[in-house]
């Protein structure tokens, strides 16, 4: 018996309808009344890590997180018939909380019995329904095979699952942009949502090309999606269109074909979401990593990526601001920023006219990239030149005048392609020399040796490292001997480092290193720690090297403290202040001092007499010992100069009751002469060198 026709094409928009619901990539499910669930679809069954067969007759306050939400949606839908994009927490099955938008929308049988449609999104895995929209084409594009008859007995079902689905369809039109074209490529049905987002009423979009508002570029894609869809494929890509007012709309597009029954394409459906804000996110995202966010100059990152790896030749000039630390300190964070700026748009302004390019690399320094082949002479003569009417005028900010001055290093690529990266590398070792060598710049030349010097310090930085990994950075002793007894009083105790082929190596090639990489401090506790325990069971007293550095920072003067309470021996203990004329915080150094003195500990001032050392200090510090510097007793038997200092440092010591050491005192010369003074205790190789053991016990 044949079925009416209309009742025919009523059973297949049901079936196509529950075919579409059953794989839809989003969790629906349908509650009665009571809020007992009557219906859910394999997504949301997947989504919430049950089976069809345990959520069925659950109630949804099983799974809710929050029931004020619920409370809320269910006001609004007797309100409204309708809940649209409310947000809230499910429970999975294995206990956790997911993040999902919905959709509700009241139903009404034939009873007047009212019920409710949910259409779930998991937020937190958005970038999964591309591919649900992949498998959801490949099946609608096999849909048409997949409808039979449906007998007369069904009818009644079919009504009230249309009933159903025209519900849903109302339900997910709020979020997924949906447009149909028929083989003409002509638009024929577009939903509200395409037309809320684009700005155009369903009546502009119909009749019109189906590719009528993209972008030139998702044109060119055009005429292979119809030669894949025609084929009975699907497309799945970007494609960039314009809204009414004019704005770019970016699409994540699913293009299928609607096949008959007989195979043959006759319509195609693009299903397409709105990323829009991703792109945008992305752009500003992309920005900021090419741009610094202070000038808007483009930055370091852009300098490597503008400049292609192979291009013969290239010319950077790194530009540093002079004392720039002091002007921030002095000025102040706030006009510091804008001097920043200002010395950028200065910099801009003067090669505005040149083929050159800026770049703000972090805090003060410039790049500029040269495009022309200037020799040396000319290179330096431009960079001279740009620092002088950099330097000029000054900068007026804030109505405060800043001079500036700056330092420049400069680098040409040798012609042979190698990365602009080493270019810029070499450029930034010049201008590191430029301020060692308070110059005002330096052109990078192989024969200057900066990159083998560079090559040296990693490899000591790699040394460094390993000897405290292995455990070979160790204490060496030196005695201290009683100038009038040559009895060994005491033991300076120095770093070292013991090589796997057993060499030992000078403090001379790592301290300043240790220091640069921030592990000064860390050499300082494992110097105390391994003489503590060579000297816990030897009568002598030893010193330990410290430095301001040492002193000043809370953690480790806490740390010694706490080994000279525990140590049990404190009163064979003394710290030899080295750098000392580096002091600017007395009260720390002397609460310091006062502290270990209450446990017996003495404080000596190392290499007094060198550099800027002077008297003040000494007054304003409870020091024991004096240490006058080795560059003062080393040549004192010969020169007056030094006579007279060391006379005048005895004398000074004598008076305020403090013990003297002469240092490096190497030989028999200059000891006949130190004997002689009023010095109490002599150091130097002439009485030993720098042991691992000592010379007694």
């Amino acid at each position: 018996m044949a079925m009416p026709k209309a009742i025919n094409q009523q059973h297949q928009s049901f079936s196509l309808l529950k075919h579409i619901l059953e794989e839809f990539p989003d969790g629906v499910f349908t509650l009665n009344q009571e809020m007992v669930i009557t219906y859910v679809n394999p997504a949301f069954c997947r989504l919430m890590g049950y089976s069809t067969e345990e959520m069925i007759g659950t109630e949804i306050t099983t799974y809710l997180g929050d029931l004020d939400i619920l409370a809320a949606c269910q006001i609004e839908v007797m309100e409204t018939g309708s809940c649209r994009d409310q947000e809230t927490t499910f429970k999975r099955k294995d206990g956790t909380f997911i993040s999902i938008s919905k959709n509700v929308q009241m139903l009404l049988d034939d009873e007047g019995k009212f019920g409710l449609i949910v259409s779930v999104r998991d937020l937190t895995q958005i970038h999964e329904l591309n591919k649900q929209l992949a498998r959801s084409a490949e099946q609608l594009e096999h849909y048409n095979q997949n409808l039979s008859a449906m007998v007369l007995d069904r009818t009644q079902s079919l009504n009230e699952q249309m009933a159903f689905l025209s519900s849903y369809k109302k339900a997910i039109d709020t979020s997924t942009l949906v447009s149909k074209y028929d083989l003409n490529n002509q638009v024929t049905e577009v939903n509200k949502a395409l037309c809320e987002l684009s700005g155009y009423t369903e009546e502009e979009y119909i009749g019109r090309p189906a590719s009528c508002c993209w972008d030139e570029a998702s044109m060119a894609l055009f005429p292979d999606i119809k030669r894949l869809v025609m084929e009975g494929k699907s497309w799945k890509g970007r494609v960039v269109t314009k809204s009414k007012a004019g704005d770019p709309l970016h699409f994540e597009s699913c293009i299928v074909p609607i096949m008959d029954e007989s195979g043959e394409v006759r319509e195609l459906v693009n299903i397409s979401y709105d990323i829009s804000p991703l792109i945008e996110s992305t752009n500003a995202l992309s920005y900021r990593l090419y741009h610094d966010a202070l000038t808007g100059f483009p930055n370091r990152a852009k300098l490597l990526a503008d400049t292609d790896s192979n291009i013969n030749q290239v010319q950077i000039a790194l530009f540093n601001i002079d004392s720039f630390n002091e002007i921030n300190s002095f000025y102040g964070h706030e006009l510091a920023d804008k001097l920043l700026n200002a010395v950028a748009l200065r910099l801009q302004e003067l090669v505005s006219d040149m083929p050159v390019e800026i770049y703000k690399l972090p805090v003060d320094e410039y790049a500029l990239v040269i495009r022309q082949n200037w020799n040396k002479v000319e290179f330096e003569y431009f960079a001279h030149t740009l620092m002088e009417r950099v330097s000029s005028k000054g900068f007026d900010v804030d109505d405060t005048h800043i001079n500036v001055t700056m330092t420049a290093g400069l680098a040409v690529s040798s012609g042979q392609g190698e990365p602009v990266r080493d270019v810029l590398i070499a450029a930034d070792m010049a201008l590191k020399m430029a301020k060692k060598q308070h110059k005002d710049l330096v052109y990078y030349e192989p024969e200057l040796n900066i990159k083998q010097s560079y090559e040296s310090n990693l490899n000591w930085v790699q040394r460094l490292r390993d000897a405290m990994d292995d455990d070979r950075l160790v204490p060496f002793f030196q005695p201290i001997v009683n100038t009038h007894t040559l009895e060994v009083e005491r033991y300076e105790c120095l770093v070292r480092i013991l090589e796997e082929d057993g060499s030992v190596v000078s403090p001379f090639y790592f301290l300043e290193i240790a220091k640069k990489l921030k592990l000064h401090t860390l050499l300082t506790k494992r110097m105390i720690e391994k003489s503590f325990e060579k000297f816990e069971n030897q009568p002598y007293t030893f010193s330990i090297n410290l430095s301001i550095e040492d002193i000043i920072d809370p953690s480790v003067s806490e740390w010694i403290l706490q080994k000279v309470r525990s140590c049990g021996f404190a009163e064979r203990v003394i710290f030899e202040i080295v750098e000392s004329e580096g002091i600017q915080n007395y009260d720390e150094v002397n609460r310091f001092i006062k502290e270990v003195k209450r446990y017996g500990v003495k404080i000596a001032i190392d290499d007094f007499g060198a550099g800027y050392s002077n008297f003040a200090y000494i007054m304003r510090l409870d020091v024991d010992f004096i240490k006058i510097d080795g560059s003062i007793i080393r040549d004192i038997h010969k020169n007056r100069s030094s006579q007279v200092i060391t006379e005048t440092i005895l004398d000074f010591a004598q008076k305020l009751n403090i013990q003297t050491i002469a240092e490096f005192v190497s030989d028999e010369e200059v000891y006949n002469y130190v004997k002689n003074l009023p010095v109490d205790s002599l150091q130097g190789y002439l009485f030993g060198e720098p042991k691992a053991d000592l010379l007694h016990g």
